[in-house]
Order: C-alpha cells, then sequence, then structure tokens
C-alpha cells in the first residue's frame, strides 16, 4: 500500500506528464495556438487552461497537508515563491545581498514549524552558525507573523496591511 507520499508523487508526475506530452509540440507553440491565435483574453486563457491545473494541485496539497489542517501551512507551500521572492528582496534591502535567500528560506521554514506545532518563533543567535538568521529585520516571532498575514493578505489583493507592515518594517531597519 503507498502511503500519502508516494501517491503525492505520483499525481503530481501524471499531471506533469500529460502537460508535457508529445501532443503538446512545445510550450511557446502551444501558447501560440490557443491563447494568441485564438484570441483568448489573458483572463479565459487562466479560466480554461491555468485555474485547472491551479485546482488539481491545490487539492493534492491540502490532501497531502491534511493532517495539519492549516490554510497557513496550505498557502505557504502553494505560493512558495511568492513568499520566497518578498523575503529576499527584504533581507536584500535591509540587510544586504549577503546569505538573504538563507534568511528567507529560514523564516519561511519557521513559519511551517509554527504552524504545525504551536511554538513560537524563537531564533538562537548564540549558536556557532547565524549567517542565516536575521539580523536586523523579521528577527521577533510577532514581526515574522505580521509579515507573514500581510504577505498573504498583500497575494488576495489588500496592499494596504502590506503597506501599513512595510512602514513598520523600514522604521525597525533604520534602528
Amino acid at each position: 500500500m503507498k502511503n500519502k507520499k508516494e501517491n503525492f508523487r505520483e499525481s503530481i508526475k501524471s499531471l506533469f506528464d500529460c502537460l508535457l506530452s508529445d501532443s503538446h509540440k512545445n510550450g511557446e507553440e502551444l501558447i501560440k495556438d490557443i491563447a494568441l491565435e485564438k484570441g483568448l483574453s489573458p483572463e479565459n486563457f487562466h479560466l480554461q487552461y491555468l485555474w485547472p491545473i491551479e485546482e488539481g494541485i491545490d487539492s493534492m496539497v491540502t490532501n497531502y497537508l491534511s493532517e495539519f489542517q492549516s490554510d497557513s501551512i496550505n498557502f505557504i507551500y502553494l505560493h512558495y515563491q511568492f513568499l520566497e521572492s518578498h523575503l529576499t528582496e527584504l533581507f536584500s534591502t535591509y540587510e544586504g545581498g549577503a546569505c538573504c535567500a538563507d534568511k528567507s528560506r529560514t523564516i519561511i521554514n519557521s513559519l511551517v514549524k509554527h504552524y504545525k506545532t504551536g511554538e513560537n518563533i524563537n531564533f538562537n543567535y548564540e549558536q556557532e552558525y547565524t549567517y542565516h538568521l536575521p539580523k536586523k529585520i523579521l528577527k521577533t516571532h510577532d514581526d515574522i507573523i505580521s509579515m507573514y498575514r500581510t504577505l498573504r493578505s498583500l497575494y488576495y489583493g489588500n496592499g494596504l496591511a502590506y503597506f501599513k507592515e512595510m512602514k513598520k518594517t523600514i522604521d525597525i531597519a533604520k534602528e
């Protein structure tokens, strides 16, 4: 009997095998054929082609992570790139480019652990290696959770909360 991880892996593989089959020529021609030559608007392209794929992936992630029953964890897995790019840019801007991706991954992994266990996020700045830990911004549990919530809000169109959080982060960075 297959476990959830194997089933998840097979589902993803099947989905992409279907999408990348020989019948689709190559990605560039596919986009030209279905979007441009057929006159599909970006909205209709999304609804007809991307949305069903996104829904399938969302369903697989939700089932794979069902033991945690956490919308927050699901969001992190489904929108990792969105979170990672924002956090990396924040660290690059306010702490310098060195290790900004490491810091971003640390924050994201800490968020997942927090939402799995309920434990507060606390970094050990006394350990031997701390290159992956924030130095100026997003150092506290409350700051990390607040930034995560506002990035999630931004993803769904609420920019006001994000701008307020960014002002707070900028003020901290200036201290």
